[in-house]
């Protein structure tokens, strides 16, 4: 969906009474969901009769994110722990300061299980005036008794930002490839050892995402030429071997889905790097 057909469906929603407690918005761009999120608030909290107006005194105060019906809440490291789902449940609950309904807007990729599991008991009794609302580049890395309870709204696809944790990830992993190649295993293991020991499992599952996104702009580079699809317009991976890069792919892919069943991390990332180098 465009987003203006998201905009379109929530006001429709909103008009008929027919305002849900738990929302799934994602694909698209970081921009485009942070837009819905905030159009949605002021749709539910503005006091003027042509919502959202965008400028009374509510809907100034959800962009300036000062609104204290309206949580935003955005992990650094792009999952939800334990700790914030506590929070929310203790506040949750609690009545409205200034309106009619409280609104959790969550900007994040993954949840550890534990995490979920709290989420999941607000979903099963959620208060009449809460609305939760997650904001996500997709919906691989939640469980699926979480997608269950949403009401899905997807975005049309769009390429993802190329942030410092793309860049870092992609650095490092060329760092490894390159640790192979001189033979330098010692320290190959040792970063390997590292990586493992410094990331959770969910963000082992982010870093082979951006792995993936950086071998597809090498192909495409390599076989459509075309700048205007890649993620990365500069060429940085000269030491990849380019034979088999689909199936080189492919494989990243399979081991970061069995990462949801408890693979041994080390064990699978280093038979990816063994693979790529093949």
């Amino acid at each position: 969906m465009k987003k203006e057909d998201i905009k379109n469906f929530l006001k429709n929603a909103y008009n008929c009474g027919r305002i849900g407690h738990f929302y799934l918005i994602h694909g698209g761009s970081e921009d485009d969901r942070r837009e819905i999120g905030e159009f949605f608030s002021m749709l539910v909290n503005c006091e003027s009769d042509e919502r959202p107006c965008g400028n009374c005194i509510f809907c100034n105060q959800i962009k300036k994110k000062i609104h204290p019906d309206v949580k935003w809440i955005t992990p650094s490291k792009r999952y939800l722990s334990i700790n914030e789902v506590r929070k929310v449940k203790e506040e949750i609950y609690i009545k409205p300061y200034s309106g009619n309904r409280k609104i959790y807007i969550f900007t994040v990729d993954y949840m550890r299980e534990e995490a979920a599991n709290s989420f999941l008991k607000i979903l099963e009794e959620p208060p009449l005036h809460g609305i939760l609302l997650i904001l996500s580049s997709n919906i691989n890395y939640f469980l699926p008794t979480i997608i269950s309870r949403a009401q899905l709204l997807k975005l049309n696809f769009s390429l993802p930002p190329f942030d410092k944790e793309m860049e870092n990830d992609q650095m490092e992993f060329l760092e490894l490839i390159s640790l192979i190649q001189r033979n330098n295993y010692r320290d190959f293991f040792k970063k390997i050892d590292e990586i493992v020991r410094k990331r959770e499992r969910e963000e082992i599952e982010k870093y082979l995402e951006n792995v993936v996104w950086f071998l597809r702009d090498i192909y495409i580079n390599e076989n459509l030429k075309s700048e205007k699809i890649l993620v990365r317009r500069r060429e940085d991976g000269k030491i990849i071997e380019r034979k088999d890069l689909i199936e080189k792919i492919d494989y990243i892919i399979e081991v970061k889905r069995r990462i949801k069943y408890n693979i041994n991390l080390k064990v699978g990332l280093e038979s990816i790097l063994f693979y790529i180098c093949e």
